[in-house]
């Protein structure tokens, strides 16, 4: 059996993440989620986080439903005819809302991106819990009856509609006050954690004289007390409390840590996938399970970060040691959040190359590719990374010394600023590799610059060195055709 994780934070999608824990075989006992949960709130968690990634420029443009929207739409009803853990009539269900939806107002294709959000994320959550795990859904009422219409087809075993109440919310004058919110608890079997005598809740005064009374329970101890009803009755957070951590949408760690003694089993994992200011990760820690938050934002990694310095109880510092693991960047703003090594190690495995693994004493190369030269000969691609501002002609100068040193054909060189035109024109000053293509109609030629420049920002978007096969490529290319020479 894996062992747990170390408790860990990551900024990013969690739809991304999900994926790599589930890779890595890891499941979770309890996934506690309060994602956004109207338009509004939709539109700021998705669009706000300082620049838009490639997903969410996709979701951008389902506002204004243009063709890539409608092509995004099509991507995910395709998705969802694959799925084979989830039943066929919830497919069809979802396909015809979809279409619904995608014909309807402004406001309906918002709630369809925003359904769709939701949907491909909570299929990797059913995937990703334990075999007795469970899943608990936070939502307010503008919004429950449509995740709860998705919870049902996805993970089918409903279990309960926790309530809760909090009873200072302020007076409604042209409506009755809104004073809970709703929590949907689902596993994906009938065999599910639930530890009752965590929670038992003491018995009414005026039962101190209680006895059992038939089947010859006479004199028997009254019991611990009895299990809570579906209804928790805890103040929402005042605005001049000490727990308060300037998010609107903040819960009280007291309504976590209930929901976690409930619902997860000692040294079990906890997962929170938009775990905005930790309250989740409170919780976990002081109860002691293992955890895991999630957040697209670097703004909320830090405040957990500092959330958790904060906890000083001894008996929880074991607890408190976590790793804070950033994902892949989809915008430059997530980029910048790396440090200098992080992104020289990712924008070289980006371009598929090979990272050096010495940071220092590299002699300018940061990483590298074996490229096809032709019949049997093979030579190589070498990288050099400058971050910062840094961006001179000498830069060039350097990068054709190395390759000279290195004894390389062909090198990259990316920045993280544009480069100059005299950067460009000392860069085309390299020469051209020419490599010969065996074709079915005879021998093909083709040129690669000796020296590319791209910056950070162009391989963020896709873009890649151009060259000659690589060794993996050669060989794929050889099972299929070996036509090159």
């Amino acid at each position: 059996m894996k062992s747990l994780p170390p408790n860990r934070i990551y900024r990013g999608d969690c739809k991304l993440i999900l994926k790599d824990l589930i890779q890595e075989g890891i499941k979770a006992d309890l996934i506690y989620l309060d994602p956004p949960f109207n338009s509004n709130r939709v539109y700021n968690m998705i669009f706000n986080g300082g620049g838009l990634s490639a997903q969410q420029k996709a979701f951008h443009d389902m506002w204004n439903f243009t063709e890539r929207a409608r092509q995004l739409t099509f991507e995910f009803t395709k998705t969802i005819d694959q799925l084979n853990d989830i039943p066929t009539s919830f497919k069809e269900f979802i396909k015809a809302w979809v279409k619904i939806l995608e014909a309807g107002s402004t406001e309906d294709r918002k709630l369809l991106n925003y359904l769709m959000y939701m949907t491909e994320r909570l299929v990797l959550m059913k995937r990703f819990l334990a075999p007795r795990g469970t899943i608990m859904l936070h939502c307010d009422p503008t919004a429950s009856h449509y995740i709860k219409v998705i919870m049902d087809g996805i993970f089918g075993n409903f279990i309960n509609e926790i309530i809760w109440y909090y009873p200072n919310a302020s007076r409604g004058k042209k409506m009755l006050a809104k004073s809970h919110d709703v929590i949907l608890w689902y596993s994906n079997d009938k065999i599910f954690n639930f530890n009752r005598d965590d929670i038992l809740v003491p018995y009414e005064s005026g039962m101190t004289e209680w006895r059992y009374t038939k089947g010859g329970q006479a004199g028997k101890d009254m019991p611990k007390g009895k299990t809570p009803d579906d209804i928790i009755k805890i103040p929402s957070i005042n605005p001049m409390s000490k727990e308060r951590r300037g998010y609107e949408t903040q819960k009280p760690q007291e309504l976590l840590e209930f929901l976690v003694k409930m619902a997860c089993p000692n040294n079990g994992l906890v997962v929170d996938p938009f775990c905005g200011c930790g309250t989740t990760i409170a919780a976990a820690i002081v109860l002691k399970r293992n955890w895991i938050g999630v957040d697209i934002s670097g703004d909320a990694v830090n405040e957990i970060c500092d959330r958790i310095g904060e906890m000083k109880d001894i008996h929880l510092r074991d607890n408190c040691k976590f790793n804070v693991i950033e994902s892949n960047p989809e915008t430059k703003r997530e980029y910048n959040r790396l440090n200098p090594f992080e992104k020289q190690d990712w924008l070289i495995r980006k371009i598929n190359g090979f990272p050096n693994p010495r940071k220092s004493g590299d002699s300018g190369v940061d990483g590298e590719k074996t490229i096809h030269l032709g019949g049997d000969q093979w030579g190589k691609m070498i990288f050099s990374v400058k971050t910062g501002k840094q961006s001179s002609p000498v830069l060039i100068r350097e990068l054709r010394g190395t390759m000279a040193q290195e004894k390389a054909e062909m090198g990259g060189l990316i920045l993280d600023v544009e480069p100059s035109k005299e950067m460009e024109e000392k860069a085309r000053a390299a020469g051209i590799l020419n490599y010969k293509l065996k074709t079915s109609s005879g021998i093909a030629e083709q040129s690669f610059e000796r020296i590319q420049i791209l910056t950070s920002q162009e391989i963020i978007d896709g873009k890649y060195f151009i060259h000659p096969p690589t060794l993996a490529q050669k060989k794929q290319e050889q099972r299929h055709s070996g036509n090159l020479l």
